[in-house]
């Protein structure tokens, strides 16, 4: 969700004008739109704080579950408040314009500061809700001890809002920020040193080999902004890397991701190797036994194997492009024929459209992407033992297999303190992958039902492509055409 935010925020920045226009309010003054954006977030700050503090001393009182989910709550619902401020900011009371008096229109520098009193708001909501934390973790110690597992330095307050923020907010912010400074300086500095115009053949080729840039070579930042390590010499490296092997992946390197013991995960990123690693975080490998660390690994080797992070930027792409040209080839006699379907509110209302339909379609998809990999992990763990010591890979998909992969889910739900029946937008519910696995069982593994539905979901994503594609080039065609016949004649 907070992905989805973000990129609804720096959405507002673009449809202000159409939607201020529409709206017909004229923005503050730029010392006004300022003060009052800022006055805003300090009293939804402060809010936020006053209700959380009213929550931890009823867990110091009681210690009841419900006040910790309501403290979690109020967080949640004051990164919503702050989203919604932002677009009203924006939008209405001419936050932009004010920034731009005071920095001007420099490549990127604008932007980010648009955003950061959002950001600043989200990190004092996890400022707030640290000390509720805090008692979770001291609360559990004892538990920790009495099973033998490691016990991490007590993490700063400061350490648990940097967390969240280099987990939560940098994760898209980086690379969103990256793309959109390489836009700007190529619209700005092409047609100076280049002799390239912005909108013209040679533009577009230039944007996306930045864009192919900029993806191939985040995953090294990503293991900066992500405090990673390589998992040391062992077993379970030599365990991963023989499973990785056996699975025909090739991975840069099987990585350590250091969160102090905070979060219980697993992930997978670029594209191609050698610029691609698998990271297992530092509470998945001291809570989980080993099989059920094969198998979030596993999880993690199938996105890999089936190419799942390649065909959710052409699922993007073509949704996006199939949409823009659907909604230009609506919106265009509407516009034309006047009145209100001519506002520049209906075209703001297309965009909005656009990005919430492409959303849908993208969370269709990744939870799909998300059954299959995990049917690939059960695959991957479905042996049969053999006489010496020895295995091999089962026909069938075992309960064994299913098993520990349900177990190792229920685990990640429960260190995050998400609901086995909470669907959340990427990878759906807990309970329904659980279920999903439970089918499985018996089934011969070469012929899977998730297999064959994202066999065909991966053919209607080419389809449609090509369709598009054939569309936009057949456009252009006659655009050109046109240009040239009412050309001037010789």
């Amino acid at each position: 969700m907070i992905h989805l935010s973000l990129i609804f925020c720096f959405m507002a920045v673009f449809l202000r004008e159409p939607i201020a226009a529409s709206l017909g309010v004229a923005p503050l003054e730029p010392l006004h739109a300022a003060l009052a954006t800022l006055a805003g977030f300090a009293v939804l700050v402060l809010v936020v704080d006053l209700r959380v503090r009213m929550f931890a001393r009823i867990v110091d009182a009681t210690g009841t579950w419900a006040a910790v989910y309501a403290a979690e709550n109020t967080v949640r619902q004051g990164r919503l408040a702050a989203v919604a401020l932002h677009v009203f900011n924006t939008t209405v009371l001419g936050w932009v314009e004010a920034v731009r008096t005071l920095t001007g229109d420099v490549i990127l520098l604008d932007e980010l500061v648009m955003i950061a009193p959002l950001i600043v708001t989200w990190a004092a909501g996890w400022w707030s809700l640290e000390p509720v934390e805090r008692r979770v973790r001291e609360a559990a110690l004892i538990r920790s001890l009495d099973h033998g597992r490691p016990i991490h330095p007590p993490v700063t307050r400061w350490g648990f809002v940097l967390t969240n923020v280099r987990y939560h907010v940098l994760l898209l912010l980086i690379p969103m920020c990256l793309l959109l400074g390489w836009a700007e300086t190529v619209e700005r500095l092409a047609p100076r040193y280049l002799g390239i115009q912005a909108g013209s053949g040679w533009a577009i080729p230039l944007q996306l080999a930045g864009v192919v840039i900029l993806f191939a070579l985040m995953p090294m930042g990503l293991r900066l902004v992500w405090d990673t390590v390589p998992i040391g010499p062992g077993k379970l490296r030599e365990s991963l890397t023989e499973l990785c092997r056996r699975c025909g992946v090739r991975v840069g390197d099987l990585l350590l991701w250091r969160t102090h013991g905070l979060m219980l995960n697993g992930a997978v990123i670029g594209l191609f190797w050698p610029l691609r690693y698998i990271l297992l975080t530092d509470a998945l490998l001291e809570t989980l036994p080993p099989e059920q660390v094969r198998a979030v690994a596993a999880h993690e080797v199938g996105h890999v194997r089936r190419r799942h992070l390649i065909w959710l930027g052409v699922t993007m792409v073509t949704t996006l492009m199939s949409l823009s040209l659907i909604a230009a080839i609506v919106q265009v006699p509407l516009a034309a024929s006047g009145g209100v379907f001519a506002s520049p509110l209906v075209e703001a209302a297309f965009a909005i459209a656009i990005i919430l339909v492409a959303m849908t379609v993208m969370g269709f998809v990744s939870r799909r992407f998300e059954w299959q990999a995990d049917a690939f992990a059960v695959v991957a763990l479905s042996r049969v033992e053999l006489e010496g010591g020895q295995s091999r890979s089962s026909p069938v998909v075992t309960p064994e297999a299913a098993a520990t992969m349900q177990a190792a889910l229920s685990a990640v739900a429960a260190a995050s303190g998400l609901p086995l029946r909470k669907f959340t937008w990427r990878h759906g519910s807990i309970w329904t992958r659980q279920r999903k696995l439970a089918g499985l069982v018996g089934r011969p593994v070469s012929r899977l039902p998730i297999d064959r539905e994202v066999s065909w979901l991966k053919l209607t994503i080419s389809l449609v492509a090509l369709v598009v594609v054939a569309s936009v080039a057949g456009l252009y065609g006659l655009l050109q055409l046109a240009a040239f016949v009412a050309g001037p004649q010789p």
